[in-house]
């Protein structure tokens, strides 16, 4: 982890949904963790995660947050790194799990850039407020909010799927089985 390198303290606020390997690695790069137990009212954790947060920042002073959701430093850092390992190859399309955008905005930009006959396609869990109207709890770790992210660009995408929690962990376990693949909950 580059706080690690840089000799920052590093606090990482997480809920129970993260895998306790995920939790130790942030620790064994000396990251501080802090894990979410209870939802918020709406049986979200984003708004639980941002809370505890918030509550950091102002224990803390001169701490700094870089807020994923709505940081348009997001998009940046993939539309100018994550893109070029994407774009070594000859692929037909991005399919892209959703959650803080920044992933599938800043990638799927510049694909279309320079090909637009690539398809971009963004994939939500059911019960995640990003694309539907409501949120309502889910599984599924890594993908999905309880809101929509300031980077939200609708205009990159050339479809949208929304999986359950049942057809995704299912297909985890059948990329595990039939090719040896380990995905998270994003993966599926």
């Amino acid at each position: 982890m580059l706080g690690a390198i840089l000799e920052y303290k590093v606090i990482i606020v997480v809920d129970k949904k993260v895998s306790k390997r995920t939790a130790e690695i942030y620790k064994a790069h000396g990251a501080e963790v802090f894990i979410i137990t209870e939802p918020d009212k709406n049986g979200s954790f984003q708004q639980a995660r941002l809370d505890k947060v918030q509550e950091l920042l102002q224990s803390m002073p001169n701490s700094y947050w870089i807020n994923q959701y709505d940081n348009y430093a997001n998009n940046e850092y993939h539309c100018n790194t994550t893109k070029l390992e994407i774009m070594e190859y000859d692929i037909d399309a991005l399919v892209s799990p959703i959650c803080t955008w920044g992933h599938i905005c800043g990638i799927g930009s510049k694909i279309k850039n320079k090909n637009s006959d690539i398809k971009v396609v963004g994939v939500d869990v059911k019960g995640s407020a990003v694309l539907q109207k409501e949120y309502d709890p889910y599984a599924i770790h890594g993908v999905g909010l309880e809101k929509r992210a300031i980077n939200t660009k609708l205009k990159f995408l050339d479809n949208i799927m929304i999986i359950d929690d049942f057809c995704a962990i299912s297909m985890l376990h059948i990329i595990a089985k039939t090719n040896g693949i380990i995905l998270g909950g994003s993966g599926a």
